[in-house]
């Protein structure tokens, strides 16, 4: 359970990597409907952990993103795991920063999210037929 602090009837979460997680996960969301998708997070669940946002295409289909903001990811495991956890389709969303000389906060390294996808799933997404 992670430790919070109640500030002026305010509850803050005091761990800063759940503070960015949760701000990436709801930055997702808010891009997502506004491309015009229906988008939302997902509660974390133990065992029953999906992913941390679901997100639907425009032919219904459920998507389920894992969200990483952070400077180092072994992607090819990510992926595996994000699949692992659910039985719809599995992407997950990084978010890459890093400190630059000079700069006091971490600023993207290239575009500042990329998606990742399986070969397959995506090949599926796409109309083909993986082999």
């Amino acid at each position: 359970m992670e430790p919070k602090r109640k500030l002026l009837g305010v509850i803050r979460m005091v761990n800063k990597p759940k503070q960015q997680g949760t701000a990436e996960e709801t930055w997702l969301v808010n891009y997502f409907t506004n491309a015009g998708l229906r988008a939302r997070r997902l509660a974390e669940g133990g065992s029953n952990d999906e992913g941390d946002v679901e997100v639907f295409s425009t032919n219904g289909e459920r998507f389920v993103l894992e969200s990483k903001a952070r400077a180092n990811l072994n992607i090819h495991q990510t992926v595996g795991k994000a699949a692992a956890k659910t039985d719809d389709e599995s992407v997950v969303s990084w978010k890459k920063l890093t400190r630059k000389k000079g700069k006091e906060r971490r600023t993207p390294d290239g575009p500042a999210r990329i998606i990742a996808h399986e070969l397959d799933s995506f090949t599926r997404l796409i109309g083909g037929t993986p082999e």
